[in-house]
């Protein structure tokens, strides 16, 4: 299917999509952690599989420990490494806690294998995991005394392919007053080694400097870098990073102003780095008043996505949109999209990873609550190459609203249907336009100048299956899947 957009709960709780995603042959596979809303109550997590023909859902519960969450997942030869925390219950943000990988079979799900990493009396965390090309995986993150609790430093983390342990170094090797270390995103170099991107965090006075830090294949630091906050401009973050051509890089992250001084709180950041760590140039763009990208990967044309969120002020209760964004490979913005569940008052919506799929389409994974802050719901959605939820999307629409169950402006219904169903407008609103695709991307209906508050279509001849429904109501794009099913 090169369109969905789903949902997932679990008994009520604080749901979060994890920061990454995989595909096989038939499934996408994302790892959720599922936090309860009760400090007593150990969270439990999840394997999400979305079947990439028909849109449905299963899921498989993680249950190693009696306190764990999971965060990562990779996939190589028929075989998935799954990465989370294991910590004791209730919560793992407090104690001493270990980082756990399993290797877990793509057929039947069955353990093979788990092993646990970490340093003793501290909290790790490994940030984005990454296969090497020796068959291992290495991960950059970063680690804390736990009790009582102390500043970060990076940390950095390599296994072999049957999960033995080649290093588990942290930098600095001494906590620093006041200092917060946080590495993010990482790419193998063609030595061998390993660039990171992350933050050096001053807590004193709220200042943080990017960080540019490269180890070699033992985990030994080559370079640190530092690109340094300056003028109106407080908070450099880097969080994800992509290789750009043979020799070069690109990373994403956020930049944080003054905003006294400034024209705005936050802005999305995009650096060109060259292999010695050096910045080539720097992009930042004002997306609203609140931005920030979390993730980049490299686009089938040769360019790059990048997603993470957008914040609105302009009303009392801000609205947070989860964002994609196209990037080319000097920064330029190619395009740029938001999406929200909920039409209005939203508190929270992201998305913290993007996959590139075989089709040539975009899977988002991210997270977004209601229209309150009490029920979070990981959150999927499937787009094509153009970042659109429905086929030949309206470009000069700014924001595609993804509304789910009581989010939605207006009924459809039946459905699934027999091949006639109706949509009838909420609270007066009347619908402008209305268009149907098949999944290929073929229009089947098309009502241009619609003006009223209620619409019947019938999809004759069509065969079964799933359809997507384009709903223009107010300026506003509304998109919802019907099954036809005769």
């Amino acid at each position: 299917m090169p369109y969905f957009n789903v949902q997932f709960d679990y008994d009520n709780r604080l749901e979060t999509a994890a920061l990454s995603s995989i595909e096989t042959d038939s499934f996408y596979i994302i790892p959720i952690k599922g936090a309860s809303q009760f400090q007593s109550v150990a969270d439990t997590s999840f394997v999400l599989k979305i079947n990439k023909f028909t849109g449905g859902t299963n899921y498989k519960k993680i249950s190693y420990y009696e306190g764990q969450s999971v965060r990562n997942i990779l996939i190589k030869n028929n075989r998935l490494f799954i990465n989370g925390s294991n910590y004791n219950a209730p919560k793992e943000y407090i104690v001493d806690n270990s980082q756990y990988i399993s290797l877990v079979s793509v057929q039947s799900f069955d353990t093979i294998l788990l092993k646990n990493f970490g340093l003793p009396d501290r909290y790790d965390s490994f940030y984005r995991p990454i296969l090497t090309s020796d068959g291992g995986i290495f991960s950059s993150g970063w680690s804390f005394p736990a009790n009582p609790q102390g500043n970060s430093s990076l940390l950095f983390f390599k296994c072999d392919s049957n999960l033995n342990q080649l290093f588990l170094k942290i930098i600095p090797s001494t906590v620093e007053l006041n200092k917060n270390y946080l590495a993010g995103g990482v790419v193998e170099t063609p030595d061998k080694g390993f660039l990171i991107v992350g933050t050096k965090h001053i807590v004193l006075g709220f200042f943080a400097n990017a960080l540019v830090v490269k180890v070699d294949s033992a985990g030994n630091q080559v370079f640190w870098k530092e690109i340094p906050h300056s003028g109106d401009t407080t908070e450099l973050y880097l969080v994800g990073i992509a290789k750009n051509g043979n020799a070069n890089y690109i990373a994403v992250g956020q930049r944080i102003f003054n905003p006294q001084v400034g024209p705005g709180w936050e802005r999305s950041w995009v650096v060109g780095l060259d292999a010695q760590g050096n910045v080539l140039w720097s992009k930042s763009y004002a997306e609203n008043e609140r931005s920030g990208w979390a993730s980049i990967e490299a686009s089938q044309d040769g360019n790059f996505y990048a997603c993470g969120y957008e914040r609105d002020f302009a009303d009392a209760i801000y609205k947070q949109y989860a964002t994609i964004s196209k990037l080319a490979p000097n920064g330029d913005l190619i395009w740029h999209r938001k999406y929200s569940v909920e039409p209005s008052g939203k508190h929270y919506d992201i998305f913290f990873n993007i996959l590139v799929t075989s089709d040539g389409g975009i899977l988002c994974n991210g997270t977004t609550y209601g229209n309150d802050t009490t029920r979070q719901n990981a959150w999927i959605v499937k787009l094509d190459s153009l970042g659109c939820l429905s086929p030949g999307c309206d470009t000069g629409v700014d924001v595609f609203e993804l509304p789910i169950g009581n989010a939605t402006p207006f009924i459809l219904a039946p459905n699934p249907t027999s091949g006639v169903f109706q949509i009838q407008a909420k609270n007066d609103l009347i619908i402008d336009a209305v268009r149907v695709y098949a999944m290929g991307g073929a229009l089947v209906y098309n009502a241009p100048n619609v003006k009223s508050n209620y619409v019947s279509i019938e999809l004759n001849g069509m065969s079964n299956g799933p359809y997507v429904c384009s709903v223009l109501i107010n300026g506003t794009r509304y998109i919802r899947q019907i099954m036809l099913l005769k």
